[in-house]
């Protein structure tokens, strides 16, 4: 998977959440996609952004339990 992010404007409020949200832009393989898709269409998420989001939160939250453990640090944010 390659993830690019651009910032092409300065960083806005979401209208709808009230969260900043930034736009990012990223590829990944056909398969994953359809992956992607079917699990958004099987009602387990509401849009690919939130599945993409809950990942990417999954992840960041991973790393940082990991990073805690090694470093002894209390959090990398």
């Amino acid at each position: 998977m390659h993830i690019y992010a651009m910032r092409k404007s300065p960083l806005r409020k979401s209208r709808s959440s009230g969260s900043d949200l930034v736009k990012v832009s990223f590829r990944v393989p056909a398969k994953e996609y359809e992956e992607m898709l079917f699990a958004v269409k099987a009602g387990k998420y509401s849009s690919l952004s939130e599945l993409v989001r809950h990942a990417l939160e999954r992840l960041i939250l991973e790393y940082r339990e990991s990073f805690t453990r090694k470093s002894g640090r209390s959090s990398i944010a």
